[in-house]
């Protein structure tokens, strides 16, 4: 005996457009293809003296997922038929709805894992009937074997329930071949049927007995019945296809083999019934797979066949590859649901409860995630982040415009982190040099890409644009720069100040007439000049940045935007972006041993990105939609790069579709507005019944669909374990454990105290310029003591003191700022507590020295 075995993949999703064209997508039609399988096959296995074997077998000890498999096995003794028997199941009616992958004769065994201790068959009742004219001395018995009408519509779905739900090891075997069955029966029922005709057509005298009345009849009711079943069953045979089949269930508990054969038949049979027995002894597999058994105990020889003879409507539902409609799940997958890894970025469990990992590199081709407030948007993206530095050590920038939910990372074993949330006071403060890029770039593409994030950050019409180009250009020419310079890191980068400066002189040199000029004074002064004063100057007017931009791809990165504004938000997050891609390019095969060499998530992406992309200029030229276009481009340039983009929004419709498109993984949580359902299910595939569900996610539950799925699945997210954000004092506590944000903030904070110092030093030289006047006008009051006239004097005094006032308040302020920032940063050196000492004595003394002088003239 030779055999060919086969493993079922996964059960077909009938949802899917690809049955559609076949015709038969529906289960009724896929029940027919296997009614078509087996009327192909009777005639198939006789030929090639083969027999098929349907087995499902539960194994509890395996996987979720890997529990319930589908072997499907061809034996034959005509080794010769082997190629030919292998190329018709590959061509069979099933072979459009079911892969079935080849295993090697050698491992059959082996995926079988046959262990079982007790086994239940299934077969025909058989039936023993006493004729109703026949005397006890001379009795005459009928055999009869009862068979069944099938539900045609049987999908075996109760067994495979049993199964899942007895959850212990177990087995369930169909084996048949194909029988010329016409001759066999003629042949065993042509002499009964003889001599049951002739005894129901002559009879023998039969007396009725009732009251005292005796009355004689000739018919008897027992072989008539008798006679009609041999008939019945003889023309079954004519007119049908017929199998000798076994039906077996086996277990390792003495009642689970007979409850899975209760089961399968419950949902086969509609009128009828059939009998189940448990074997003595457990067959081992050898005799399963080996010659067809009879299992007749009760009928005469010649009939043994008769238990075990199906036709091929009442085999067809015992055969069922898994048909599940849309919904219905086993434990076995279906070809669209989620594979198993063993090793991937953790995304949370499908509605099964198994684990779903998503291979980390898909996450280069990029992530969109969306759902309405509420719905756990948050909580997939601080897992994703989490697990990323966890799992890989792949650095992260998020950008998070509102809410300061992110910094609840600060509460994780994540030692890299570093938080900035630049605004007025803040201790986390952030400093960016728009002029300083990565080492190895040229000169010349920073520059148009400068370009590029101003005007998608603010709106600019002509001829801003080119007046922009031509004072960026000309701001690092002052500094001894070339257009065609490679940066290699020596050189001075200008500031935000140099550049407003160079724009007021290039705007003069123009002939554009007064208005219009004014106009574009006017526009410089909202877009460009607002990124100089108060703390946004603190953040873009700096001469070196915070972090080093090649440098942003090295560490787990976050920034709170929600203090910046809309414009200066913007500006800062196409400015990250834009340093984040010229260092992947500058240096292309940086970290070759990870998959992904950085991820960027954004965050509320509407404030950023426009519902349609463009390059219009001109008074029409809408900076959203500039910024649109940026990221679109970024999207499709830094896949190779091997850089990530995570792009979170509470709608759908809000993106732009290249957004939507050119992101391969899409997790949609809780969606009320059925346009915004439609649009992110016609970018997964998902079917009617999915997107309807969507509007009834709970919190943290998800559609989800990435790269070499059919179909997007239900997937419940892991609840992110530090999800409550810390205040922002808690928030400080924390990240003074993290050494590289200590380091960051520590570079960032001397920034801003050498400012403070230099502004001090400004102010002081006014306040000395004012005490010398005021101490001079009080020398001149007292030597003109004597004269009427000090009116004059007076007054000049009288302003001296309050130009100093205000200057000593100004020195005041300045030294508070300054004494904050010592008090909150420990690790300072000594040189800026000595600084902030000898300020504070020095308006003392200058305080001191005014109060005296004054008293001295008694004013």
């Amino acid at each position: 005996m030779v055999y060919l075995g086969y493993s079922l993949e996964a059960a077909p999703d009938l949802s899917l457009a690809k049955y559609q064209a076949l015709g038969d997508n529906d289960a009724g039609g896929v029940v027919g293809r296997h009614n078509a399988f087996l009327r192909q096959w009777n005639r198939i296995t006789i030929l090639a003296q083969a027999r098929i074997h349907l087995i499902v077998q539960f194994c509890a000890k395996n996987q979720p997922r890997e529990r319930m498999k589908f072997l499907f096995v061809l034996s034959t003794v005509r080794e010769n038929m082997l190629q030919a028997l292998d190329q018709l199941v590959k061509a069979s009616p099933l072979a459009d709805y079911f892969r079935l992958v080849p295993v090697k004769t050698e491992a059959l065994s082996q995926q079988l894992a046959w262990d079982y201790s007790h086994e239940a068959i299934l077969k025909k009742i058989e039936r023993q009937r006493s004729s109703d004219t026949s005397t006890d001395a001379n009795a005459a018995s009928f055999f009869l074997v009862s068979g069944w009408t099938s539900a045609e519509d049987a999908r075996l779905r109760d067994m495979l329930r049993v199964m899942d739900t007895l959850q212990e090891n177990l087995a369930y075997v169909v084996s048949f071949e194909g029988v010329n069955a016409f001759d066999t029966v003629s042949h065993a029922l042509e002499r009964p049927i003889a001599y049951l005709r002739k005894k129901t057509s002559y009879g023998f005298s039969q007396s009725v007995s009732l009251d005292t009345t005796v009355k004689a009849s000739s018919r008897d009711i027992a072989a008539e019945e008798t006679l009609d079943e041999y008939e019945k069953f003889l023309t079954c045979v004519t007119e049908s296809p017929c199998f000798y089949a076994n039906v077996r269930a086996f277990s390792q508990t003495p009642t689970g083999a007979e409850l899975l054969l209760a089961a399968a038949a419950g949902e086969a049979i509609e009128e009828g019934n059939a009998e189940i027995s448990c074997l003595r002894q457990c067959e081992p597999l050898d005799d399963v797979l080996s010659a067809h058994r009879f299992f007749a105990k009760m009928v005469p020889e010649s009939l043994r066949f008769w238990p075990t003879l199906f036709a091929l409507e009442e085999l067809s539902p015992f055969f069922r590859f898994p048909i599940l409609l849309e919904g219905e799940q086993i434990d076995f997958p279906k070809e669209t649901q989620a594979k198993h890894l063993s090793q991937g970025l953790p995304l949370g469990r499908d509605s099964f409860g198994y684990p779903v990992a998503l291979d980390v590199d898909l996450l280069k081709k990029h992530a969109f995630v969306c759902g309405v407030p509420g719905a756990g948007k948050t909580n997939t993206m601080l897992g994703l982040c989490y697990n990323l530095w966890k799992e890989y050590r792949i650095p992260f920038l998020v950008l998070e415009p509102a809410k300061k939910e992110y910094r609840a990372l600060a509460q994780t074993d994540i030692e890299d982190l570093v938080v900035f949330s630049p605004s007025a006071g803040s201790k986390f403060p952030l400093a960016i040099n728009p002029f300083q890029f990565p080492k190895g770039m040229s000169l010349a593409e920073h520059i148009q890409n400068l370009d590029e994030v101003f005007e998608g950050a603010f709106p600019l019409v002509p001829p801003l644009p080119a007046l922009l180009d031509r004072s960026i250009e000309a701001v690092y020419l002052d500094h001894g720069w070339d257009v065609e310079d490679i940066n290699t890191g020596e050189r001075e980068y200008p500031t935000m100040t140099e550049l407003y400066q160079k724009l007021e002189e290039e705007l003069e040199k123009t002939d554009y007439d007064g208005e219009v000029r004014g106009n574009m004074k006017s526009a410089l002064e909202m877009r460009i000049s607002s990124l100089l004063r108060r703390d946004l100057g603190n953040v873009f007017d700096v001469p070196v940045s915070t972090i080093m931009p090649e440098n942003w791809t090295k560490y787990p990165v976050i920034i709170e935007l929600e203090s910046l504004g809309k414009g200066p938000a913007n500006f800062l997050t196409l400015m990250l972006c834009t340093l984040i891609r010229e260092t992947l390019r500058a240096d292309p095969k940086g970290d070759l041993g990870k998959p992904v060499r950085h991820v960027i998530f954004i965050e509320e992406a509407h404030n950023l990105i426009a519902p349609e992309s463009s390059d219009t200029t001109g008074e029409d030229a809408n900076p959203k939609s500039a910024a649109t276009s940026y990221i679109v481009k970024m999207l499709a340039e830094v896949r190779a790069l091997r850089e990530g983009i995570v792009i979170a929004d509470q709608l759908p419709t809000t993106m732009a579709p290249e957004i939507l498109k050119n992101t391969t993984l899409k997790i949609a949580h809780r969606i009320t507005s059925e346009d915004d359902r439609n649009l992110i299910g016609s970018t997964m595939a998902a079917s009617g019944v999915q997107l309807e569900e969507l509007s009834t996610y709970l919190p943290g539950e998800t559609l989800a669909y990435y790269e070499g799925l059919l179909k997007p699945f239900k997937l419940r997210v892991n609840m992110f374990q530090a999800k409550d954000a810390p205040d922002t004092q808690q928030l400080f506590e924390l990240m003074r454990a993290k050494p590289m944000h200590q380091k960051a903030m520590l570079f960032t904070v001397q920034s801003r105290l050498v400012k403070l110092q230099m502004q001090w030093v400004e102010e002081w030289k006014t306040a000395t310029q004012i005490y010398d006047k005021l101490i001079a006008d009080c020398n001149r009051l007292q030597d003109r003591a004597g004269d009427g006239n000090l009116k004059e004097a007076l007054s000049e005094i009288m302003k001296d003191q309050l130009g100093m006032n205000s200057s000593l308040e100004v020195l005041k302020r300045l030294v508070k700022k300054h004494k904050d920032w010592v008090r909150d940063f420990e690790n300072l050196p000594k040189d800026y507590t000595e600084f902030q000492d000898k300020a504070e004595k020095d308006i003392q003394a200058i305080t001191y020295y005014v109060t005296k002088k004054l008293t001295d003239i008694k004013f």
